[in-house]
């Protein structure tokens, strides 16, 4: 009779719980989202044009330029 009990719960959980709990999660961020959120929201390409303003500013020099171009293509 208490193996009865033990299948009833794990039915009911499995009914009941398991649909609420992935109904109300927290949805999981992409890596692409991750890595986007860590460098302040921009893409590669907004981060590209932003080095090339520095470059043509003369805020960095060419090898800076090249470095950091480098990096983040990756």
């Amino acid at each position: 009779m208490g193996s009865f009990s033990i299948w009833h719960w794990i039915v009911v959980f499995l009914i009941l719980f398991l649909p609420l709990y992935l109904l109300f999660r927290k949805p999981r961020r992409k890596a692409s989202q991750d890595s986007a959120a860590q460098s302040g929201g921009l893409s590669n390409v907004e981060k590209l044009e932003k080095l090339a303003k520095l470059k043509a500013d003369g805020a960095i020099t060419a090898a800076e330029y090249d470095a950091e171009k480098r990096r983040i293509i990756g």
